[in-house]
């Protein structure tokens, strides 16, 4: 996928607040899990009726996507300190000149980066932009130390 593609993503994204990018992470997760929105989960800035959302369900549900995207979230926690903290990542350089440029460079440079067999094109835009959002907002430095703090309370657990 171009360049191009994640730059389109993030944009259409990044208006988001945190909830919602989370509640579409939900969405494009559970969509993978299920089966279903097989192509469009392949695509960086899918169509969202791919997923099926019930943009009229209650505040239960969302509260329940929301919690769901959280969790998911933290699955990757781990892979995304390394990136973006461990200065002896391989990416570590290339990720800090994109947020040298930008948040929204670092969203489309990261988002290229966490593809994987689990996380999809269509899920690791999402992912991008809440870290790139997140470190925008309270700085690399602080979040670097939001996510040690919590990979040591798991590790503690």
């Amino acid at each position: 996928m171009s360049e191009q593609d994640r730059w389109e993503a993030v944009e259409t994204l990044w208006e988001d607040d945190e909830d919602g990018l989370f509640l579409t992470l939900a969405a494009r997760v559970k969509a993978k899990e299920d089966g279903t929105a097989g192509d469009a989960l392949r695509q960086w800035n899918p169509p969202e009726e791919a997923f099926a959302i019930d943009l009229e369900a209650g505040p239960e549900w969302t509260a329940m996507m929301k919690e769901f995207g959280e969790r998911w979230w933290k699955k990757l926690e781990p892979k995304l300190y390394d990136l973006l903290c461990n200065e002896e990542n391989k990416d570590h350089n290339a990720l800090m000149e994109a947020l040298g440029e930008g948040a929204k460079t670092l969203a489309v440079t990261l988002a290229g980066l966490i593809v994987a067999p689990e996380v999809v094109p269509a899920i690791a835009v999402v992912i991008a932009t809440i870290a790139a959002k997140k470190i925008w907002d309270a700085g690399l430095e602080t979040v670097c130390e939001m996510w040690e703090e919590s990979l040591e309370e798991r590790k503690a657990e």
